[in-house]
């Protein structure tokens, strides 16, 4: 069931793409031969108005083949044959229409559950950020200069840029303020068990930590620690930090059953750059226009952070174990679905248009890139020509994009092959 969700959010992602293509082709007057969604054998055709409708046995990818598009023609419905002002906005249709499709995600949700508010909900006292005068309520407005709408972008910042000080504007009692909070280098030493816990339940189990060893499962719900009952994930997580590295017998109940498990912390040193401060991340709802802006907003968020995530790996800040190609996303969309199922189908929905807002924009970012074989490449050939007002030269444009497409296959068996190894 949750591969079939994966999949069907996969296609409509990709069906919008490629009907981007196919829209202004035929508004251009471009002949359409096939339009199609996934990859390989066909399973499926069928013929309308000249074009070839086809669904192909791989969900992955698609095509909107237009006549003449990669070689000369005399045919005047021939894409080489528009305008470079009509070729360039058939291409750049693709990603348009992920972002208009991550923007109609962002309407459902935020009219649904709102948005979350850049609020402070706390501040350690004596910490940094204390020390610079924030407190508890102040509505951040911006940060660095870069205009903050959610609580998401406050961490956002502080990921990409840890140890930087930020310039922080913020709202008390309807006056505007300004101060800058430099991040404190903290190291900590700390237990673990290699386990996430959300209300008690086990979200997430790390391979080859003590409790995946010891036999922890996921959805497993702690009941009591060392015989000590547990009230709440912090007091879980408080006992096992302060455990000592001392064997813990953990009770769970998993499927009915009450097991005790024993399970041995593990002592962890990490570095970080903290301000101290805690972010709100609970949801405000809001009228309809603010509705609208705030989609907006959203689809900006999620736009930006593809692109500081790009960043990061130029800068060495993320591994390979960090990028999920296909299989690594079926596996996360089949995670939240289960994690949502208890909280009832319309999270489970609205999860969903999440996930489909994030990769909509996302593959929308990613196709825009000027590499061969993308539409962002694509765009640079037809950018160069308008510019120097004659297209270049075809066979030459057309090895570069069958390199950029090898290329792009490797880098597709590679994430893929990581997507499973990270499965197990």
């Amino acid at each position: 069931m949750n591969i079939l969700i994966a999949l069907l959010i996969l296609s409509v992602i990709i069906i919008i793409h490629e009907l981007g293509h196919f829209i202004l082709a035929k508004a251009n007057g471009v002949g359409v031969t096939e339009f199609s969604v996934g990859m390989g054998p066909r399973l499926i055709k069928f013929v309308r108005g000249g074009t070839m409708y086809s669904l192909k046995i791989l969900p992955f990818g698609g095509s909107c083949m237009m006549v003449g598009e990669d070689e000369d023609s005399k045919d005047e419905k021939a894409f080489n044959n528009k305008s470079v002002w009509a070729r360039i906005s058939i291409i750049a249709a693709g990603p348009v229409f992920n972002f208009i499709l991550a923007f109609v995600m962002a309407i459902i949700i935020i009219s649904n559950i709102g948005y979350d508010p850049c609020v402070i909900t706390h501040v350690e006292e004596g910490s940094v950020a204390y020390n610079a005068g924030l407190r508890e309520g102040d509505l951040i407005q911006s940060i660095n200069g870069k205009r903050v709408m959610f609580g998401r972008e406050f961490s956002l910042l502080e990921t990409v840029s840890p140890d930087k000080p930020l310039q922080i504007v913020y709202v008390r009692n309807n006056k505007e303020y300004s101060v800058t909070v430099v991040p404190k280098f903290v190291e900590n030493d700390y237990y673990q068990v290699g386990i996430s816990i959300s209300d008690l339940k086990v979200s997430e189990v790390v391979s080859g930590k003590p409790a995946d060893e010891a036999g922890i499962k996921k959805n497993d719900v702690i009941l009591a620690i060392n015989g000590v009952a547990m009230e709440s994930a912090k007091q879980a997580a408080d006992t096992i930090n302060q455990s000592g590295g001392a064997n813990l017998v953990m009770t769970v109940e998993r499927g009915g059953d009450k097991l005790d498990i024993t399970v041995v912390p593990k002592l962890v040193h990490t570095t970080s750059y903290e301000t101290e401060s805690t972010i709100n991340y609970a949801r405000k709802t809001t009228g309809a226009i603010n509705t609208v802006v705030l989609s907006v907003y959203e689809v900006k968020y999620w736009i930006n952070t593809v692109f500081e995530s790009l960043g990061m790996m130029i800068r060495g800040q993320v591994t390979a174990d960090d990028v999920a190609g296909p299989v690594g996303v079926v596996n996360l969309i089949g995670e939240v679905v289960e994690e949502s199922r208890p909280d009832g189908w319309f999270y489970v929905f609205l999860n969903i248009f999440n996930l489909t807002l994030m990769l909509s924009a996302n593959l929308g970012v990613m196709n825009l890139l000027p590499l061969p074989a993308l539409d962002g490449g694509r765009l640079v050939f037809l950018i160069i020509e308008a510019v120097r007002r004659k297209p270049i030269d075809r066979e030459k444009e057309g090895m570069v994009h069958f390199v950029g497409i090898v290329l792009l296959m490797l880098l597709m068996v590679f994430i893929t092959f990581n997507d499973i190894m990270n499965l197990f």
